[in-house]
Formats: structure tokens, C-alpha cells, sequence
């Protein structure tokens, strides 16, 4: 549904304002906010993604319900060699799709991970395996480069 048909945190939070349930209050906001819960890939980090000057704008949508349906776009996107979740506004941006993938940085609110995790991944605490490319020049080590922590 549409971000604007969406009740807002603040209306949740004064609809539940007589109640004591902390548990009932934590599940509706995470019912209204794309990205609030949801699956993670367990080869995912959070708080670490990917700057990619290959790709300006959100590419794998927005609204997007978890990292893990994130990871499935990227899997189905044959030039997608990782990806970056925002938790908060559920973009999922794709990148990679020059061929190599950029960078890890840190990133805070997000989850990022390759198109796949390998078999043995069975621990989120690890960092991605990438790609393997020519070896980082730092030209992606910018702030404020193409898509550089800037939620859609």
C-alpha cells in the first residue's frame, strides 16, 4: 500500500497511548514501517553497505518488506553482485552492475550482503563474501558519492 495510506508512528503510538503493552505497541510500528522486521539473510551485516557511483538512484525499489526480499531482487538481477537494505524506508538499491562491487563502508540503518550467501553462511556476524575484482583503487571511498547513505 501507499506510504500516504500508511497511519503514521505517531498516530500508532497515540492510538495504544492508554495501553501498557510495550510488546503490542513494538508489533504495530513494525507492521507500519517497511523494513521495521523482517528476515535477514544470514550472511547479511548491518550497518555496513555499498556506495556504488554506478548507480545515482534507488534500483530495486522501495517499500521493499526485509533484507531478504532485497537479497532476492539482487539474485534475480544478472549484472547485481550486492546489495544495500535501508531498514527505515525499505529501499533496496542493487549494485555491482558495473561488473565489480564496490566497497563495504559503514553505513548506519542498513543491512548489505551479496546476491547470495554461500551454504556455509550461517551467521550474520561475518562480513559479506563479494565478488572478487580488480584490487579497490579508493575511487569509491567518497561521502556524499552516488547514493552514499541517503535513504530514499
Amino acid at each position: 500500500r501507499s506510504r500516504s495510506a500508511m497511519p503514521s508512528v505517531a498516530a500508532v503510538v497515540w492510538a495504544w497511548r492508554g495501553r501498557r503493552s510495550v510488546a503490542l505497541a513494538a508489533a504495530l510500528v513494525a507492521a507500519v514501517l517497511p523494513g521495521a522486521s523482517g528476515e535477514v539473510p544470514p550472511c547479511a551485516v548491518k550497518d555496513q553497505g555499498y556506495i556504488d557511483p554506478a548507480v545515482p538512484s534507488v534500483n530495486g525499489g522501495i517499500e521493499i518488506q526485509d533484507a531478504q526480499a532485497c537479497q532476492n531482487a539482487c539474485a534475480n538481477v544478472v549484472t547485481c553482485k550486492v546489495f544495500t537494505f535501508y531498514i527505515n524506508s525499505g529501499g533496496c538499491w542493487l549494485q555491482g552492475i558495473s561488473g565489480e562491487a564496490p566497497k563495504l563502508q559503514e553505513i548506519p540503518g542498513v543491512y548489505s550482503a551479496p546476491r547470495e550467501c554461500a551454504e556455509s553462511d550461517t551467521s550474520s556476524s561475518a562480513a559479506p563474501a563479494v565478488p572478487s575484482g580488480p584490487e579497490d583503487d579508493g575511487a569509491n571511498d567518497t561521502a556524499g558519492g552516488a547514493g552514499a547513505a541517503v535513504a530514499p
